[in-house]
């Protein structure tokens, strides 16, 4: 069976002995960070999706139709790949032999995953999350916790004073949390040909990491939304379900204020999406009875019938659930939001707005002919977010009780 590792191997060290310029450079090393970029490749391809790869494809066309813009635009970006410093030296190289636009496309993702989250776990939570962006980790006071003591502005008579209000804060904080996985790629790994697995397990690392964002949304529902449990909770998010949903959301008290809001998005495990897309599509309801019954005139008339917009939720499903803070809580809960009051907050730290950062160690010497490395790895790999969310608005999301 043929190594990759060992035809990465001799690629290098043919290109190194034959390229003055690289007088001096260990071939073995830029193997190395030829098998870690492809790890990192990995990861952002989990993370991202084809936002990603198509980057991938106009950093290859930039670089052979303009050269110059294309390092322009690596410079530009510069600030956004810093997580790969510890490997830049040798990956520039490496770019340079095999062609590889891997640093421009991380950048150019990121650019625009800052201004519009995207990451290929499936989730359209960020449609209802206002994202702020903080410097340090201390204690954030969400946007939505004042309330005035007058919500609406009075008349003022001719000739008298304005009237004077003030407002009432919640004080209500939340914190950023950091998120971490890692692992390494041994030597024993590389001569058992199983590179390929960590590969994909890299890709996987990706996909964690972006399901965790999801997680984190969710969480701060769970914790910060009105739980409605229904007496019918067992059918999830039918017509009736949904009405005294919709009349939950319409008439609230909250601190003393009177808030109206109107349901626009549901949120629902994969499990309730037909029940829920059939009570939205649905516009005339059909009534059967028995034929003794009094003729009675009733309305067909479906009272949700297109009134919001239904997204099936993988993560609510999958994330787990600590039934000692959320007692009674189940994986068929369902969300109910008004997406024009922004209710949910995420603050990311500096530096990781578009997503975790990701950070590869090289083994200090790499010898591929003889024990691998003097470390018990040749390759460390970890990911690390810092994030947090709370709900800002409790009016505009209401968690329904599914069972």
């Amino acid at each position: 069976m043929n190594n990759p590792l060992i035809e990465l191997k001799f690629h290098f060290r043919e290109m190194v002995k034959g390229n003055p310029k690289l007088r001096g450079v260990e071939a073995d090393r830029l193997t190395a960070t030829a098998v870690a970029a492809n790890g990192v490749k990995r990861y952002f391809e989990g993370y991202y999706g084809k936002r990603f790869t198509d980057k991938l494809e106009e950093g290859r066309k930039l670089r052979e139709s303009n050269p110059k813009a294309y390092v322009d635009a690596l410079a530009r970006r510069e600030h956004l790949t810093s997580d790969l410093r510890s490997i830049s030296k040798e990956l520039r190289i490496v770019e340079t032999l095999t062609t590889s636009d891997l640093t421009y496309a991380i950048g150019a993702t990121r650019e625009i995953e800052q201004r519009d989250p995207q990451p290929t776990f499936a989730t359209d939570l960020y449609q209802i999350v206002r994202l702020k962006t903080r410097d340090d980790l201390t204690p954030i006071t969400t946007g939505g916790g004042v309330n005035l003591i007058d919500r609406f502005l009075a008349v003022r008579p001719e000739g008298t004073p304005h009237k004077r209000t003030g407002w009432i804060g919640s004080n209500e904080t939340y914190t950023m949390a950091n998120w971490e996985l890692g692992y390494e790629l041994t030597w024993e790994a590389l001569l058992q040909n199983r590179l390929n697995e960590w590969l994909d397990a890299m890709f996987e690392l990706g996909q964690a990491a972006a399901r965790t964002r999801a997680w984190v949304i969710l969480e701060a529902i769970r914790l910060g939304a009105t739980r409605l449990v229904l007496p019918d909770a067992a059918f999830g998010p039918n017509i009736g379900n949904l009405t005294a949903a919709e009349a939950w959301l319409g008439d609230q008290t909250i601190r003393g204020h009177h808030y109206s809001r109107g349901m626009t998005d549901v949120f629902v495990p994969f499990n309730w999406r037909a029940t829920a897309e059939v009570a939205f599509k649905t516009q005339n309801v059909a009534f059967t009875g028995g034929a003794s019954d009094t003729l009675t005139a009733r309305s067909t008339a479906n009272p949700v019938y297109g009134l919001a917009t239904v997204h099936p939720e993988t993560i609510i499903t999958e994330a787990p659930i600590d039934t000692t803070m959320f007692p009674g809580h189940t994986n068929k809960d369902w969300i109910v939001a008004d997406r024009n009051t922004v209710p949910v907050e995420m603050s990311r730290l500096a530096g990781f707005e578009a997503g975790p950062r990701i950070l590869t160690k090289l083994s200090d010497i790499v010898e591929l002919d003889t024990i691998g490395s003097f470390a018990d790895h040749i390759i460390e790999v970890k990911v690390s977010d810092v994030v947090g969310a709370v709900v800002r608005d409790k009016s505009g999301v209401l968690l329904v009780a599914g069972q």
